[in-house]
């Protein structure tokens, strides 16, 4: 009789191992099929690098209209690396030094010529298709001087990708500096 408890309830743990290793290992979706891991923004430099998490990108000159080539003007690429269409917007997370009054900021086919702290821009996003960049207009450039006591003004710039849902992915954060000389 013991001989047969025994026998059962051997029976019963490997049974309940098996059981455990079949319900983990059939719900492990390793084939990377889904859509969240399908979406992927790089958010490049002008020169085809990619930007940092944040990284902070300083000039020490302000804007000087819409002169192209500014020295001031920092330009980016949206790229979508994804294989399905991509909804991106920009948050001005955070601003330092300045009101965002004097701030331009383009994510075409906008620009925007005042920025608001913990606003996305465009409200409803700019679409990219797979494989394909934004714009080769899109920038930000600091047009604000500062006060006398004004060491420097800062906007914190957040990229992400947006779903349906209004879930956000692929967030990268950079600083885009004024740093009087």
């Amino acid at each position: 009789m013991n001989r047969i408890k025994s026998n059962l309830l051997l029976f019963a743990v490997l049974f309940t191992i098996n059981l455990a290793f079949i319900s983990c290992s059939s719900d492990d979706d390793s084939s990377g099929n889904s859509s969240d891991e399908q979406r992927m923004l790089n958010v490049e430099k002008a020169d085809g690098t990619l930007f940092t998490d944040g990284e902070v990108v300083t000039f020490n000159t302000i804007g000087a209209g819409d002169d192209r080539n500014d020295g001031a003007k920092l330009k980016y690429y949206l790229k979508n690396e994804g294989n399905e269409d991509i909804n991106v917007k920009i948050e001005v997370s955070e601003i330092r030094g300045t009101d965002g009054s004097l701030f331009t900021f383009c994510v075409q086919p906008l620009c925007i010529f005042e920025v608001t702290e913990g606003q996305s821009y465009p409200p409803n996003g700019t679409v990219i298709t797979p494989g394909e960049y934004n714009s080769q207009d899109d920038y930000f450039i600091n047009n604000d001087a500062g006060e006398e006591n004004t060491t420097a003004i800062e906007y914190d710039m957040r990229f992400y990708v947006e779903d349906e849902n209004g879930n956000q992915t692929d967030e990268l954060t950079i600083t885009y500096r004024y740093q009087p000389e």
